[in-house]
């Protein structure tokens, strides 16, 4: 895990940049959940169809990317799919 710091301007623009991103993929499926950018730990694992012990698990191993900001991790709903898709692909 790393830990970034950005001032507020960068931030800003990391997260406009994200959001034009979403929005030019957004004709990509999505699993059929609600349309949220962002995710707290039970949102996450509910998003992705899993208990919170085990997308726990899966945090604490560095299987799913987040940001840390204080104590709060939040996680971003392209990149659990990814994840999900790439841990997949590394068990087959």
């Amino acid at each position: 895990m790393d830990i970034l710091i950005f001032s507020e301007g960068r931030l800003k623009e990391i997260l406009k940049d994200f959001l034009n991103e979403m929005h030019l993929t957004k004709d990509e499926p999505d699993r059929g959940k609600e349309d949220k950018l962002f995710y707290s730990n039970k949102d996450a694992a509910d998003f992705l169809g899993m208990s919170t012990v085990t997308f726990a698990k899966l945090k604490t191993s560095g299987k799913i990317r987040y940001s840390q900001y204080g104590r709060k991790c939040i996680y971003s709903a392209t990149q659990l799919l990814e994840d999900l898709q790439k841990n997949k692909k590394s068990k087959q």
